[in-house]
């Protein structure tokens, strides 16, 4: 079962239910390499309090260890009392270019080791793939789900999203397998996208995947291990992310941080409050695999944890547009947000706790502020008058801030008082709808900032009805 306890826009606090206690999403879930535990699964456990982690049952299936967690059951094998999601081999046939298992096969291992979330063996559709090719892969990932549906039994099912690149595959293969009886919908084929910064595809495949999705049921992003994408992958309703990456980087000398990646050999500090960062010399860090290990596993759920504040406290885009400002490409993807404002806006509230901050020009074409002029276009009927008085930018509220100056010239003309702001037109009498009142601007606007408040303003003025402006 899987409840939704807070939410702000498609980013949400929920709860999953499992045989093995609670599950508070948005998660991380390590990935422990049965054959490699870099971090002894009770660790993470007992020092980084994770309620959930995720193994490979094709190589637990296919390794030394096979006899031995059939025997034992998958939660004595790795001594992890939390529930545990187990991986099918889909991603070692993207790597190897296949597998020597089957869907049925994979499936009945993951039910006899005990696992509290098994994976289908899905078709891992390339970016690179053409129509032809992902539609293929999209057919045989949908029969795929449907037999692992009928043979998944009390387990609960991950069902898989393919489609590579391309919308309305990716459409209907969520709509197609959120159907089943499955308890967790995973959007795969996009490791290759975080590992090449194509981030403004990973929006577009999230949204599109999004869109045929059950609202219902939790959504995991396969292999986002980086807490760089995490604030924008749960703004898209993703609540469910594994990492490996906390122990491939420490193989390779590197620090994960919320803003990026740097090699521990080249830091004198590292500027970080985590226990090991605190405890131990930076040398120290970068010579020992199990230490860098430990830092950047503390990173990603102190990153997991600052995304459930910002859902909480209702300032999930604040925190977006602020690290997108920390690589290039996820500015980009975040640029690539406003082309899709019509679905977005569905899902934000109302009005929000607080007030809404500036953080760039993006922040002007958040879906809220689109929502806005949209219905200001729509729904708003000017009070006749023959001419509009234009107010610039100013204090907040703007009643307020021109309260002494509207009502002079009211006295001798027949105007209506409009603010050009820096979220487009104002009219005063629509001042205190948020988040028009309540928002924090600075004093001085960037060019980009203010070119883009006056096509908003032209494009509501054109249509208005005043014979002229002033």
């Amino acid at each position: 079962m899987f409840e939704v306890r807070e939410r702000d826009g498609l980013g949400r606090i929920g709860v999953m239910e499992t045989r093995h206690g609670r599950v508070t999403t948005p998660a991380l879930l390590p990935v422990v390499n049965p054959n490699r535990p870099i971090i002894p699964p009770a660790d993470l456990a007992n020092r980084f309090h994770a309620e959930i982690l995720m193994t490979n049952a094709y190589i637990l299936g296919r390794g030394p260890h096979r006899e031995s967690v059939l025997r034992q059951g998958l939660h004595e094998f790795l001594g992890f009392s939390g529930a545990i999601m187990t991986d099918s081999g889909a991603f070692q046939s993207h790597v190897y270019g296949d597998v020597d298992v089957t869907n049925a096969e994979v499936i009945e291992f993951q039910k006899r080791i005990g696992t509290d979330f098994g994976t289908m063996l899905d078709v891992f559709s390339e970016p690179s793939h053409d129509r032809t090719q992902a539609a293929a892969d999209v057919e045989e990932t949908i029969r795929r789900a449907k037999e692992a549906d009928s043979l998944r039994g009390e387990m609960a099912l991950v069902g898989a999203v393919q489609g590579g690149l391309h919308p309305d595959l990716r459409e209907r293969c969520a709509r197609e397998v959120s159907t089943l009886g499955v308890s967790v919908c995973a959007i795969g084929g996009v490791v290759p996208l975080l590992e090449s910064y194509r981030f403004q595809d990973l929006v577009r495949v999230i949204i599109a995947s999004k869109k045929g999705l059950d609202p219902a049921k939790p959504v995991h992003l396969f292999g986002a291990g980086h807490p760089l994408v995490f604030p924008l992958a749960a703004l898209l309703g993703c609540d469910l992310f594994d990492s490996a990456s906390y122990a491939q980087y420490a193989r390779d000398g590197r620090m994960l941080f919320p803003d990026g990646t740097r090699r521990a050999s080249e830091l004198r500090e590292s500027g970080c409050p985590c226990p090991v960062c605190t405890d131990h010399a930076m040398r120290e860090i970068a010579e020992d695999e199990a230490l860098l290990a430990e830092h950047n596993l503390h990173t990603c759920f102190s990153a997991v944890r600052e995304v459930r504040r910002a859902i909480a406290h209702g300032d999930l885009w604040e925190l977006v547009e602020r690290r997108a400002r920390a690589h290039p490409t996820l500015l980009v993807a975040l640029r690539e947000l406003r082309h899709h404002n019509e679905f977005l806006e569905e899902f934000e509230p109302v009005a929000r706790r607080g007030a809404l901050y500036y953080v760039g020009p993006e922040t002007a074409h958040r879906p809220v502020l689109h929502r806005f002029r949209r219905r200001l276009m729509e729904r708003y009927q000017p009070p006749s008058a023959k001419g509009l008085v234009v107010l610039p930018e100013n204090r907040r509220p703007f009643t307020e801030a021109y309260a002494s100056a509207v009502a002079r010239v009211m006295e001798t003309s027949d105007v209506h008082a409009v603010v050009k702001s820096i979220w487009g037109p104002v009219p005063l009498e629509l001042d205190h709808v948020w988040p028009m009142a309540q928002s924090v601007v600075p004093d001085s606007l960037d060019v980009e900032s203010l070119e883009a408040a006056e096509v908003f303003f032209r494009e509501w003025a054109e249509g208005a009805g005043y014979p002229f402006g002033l």
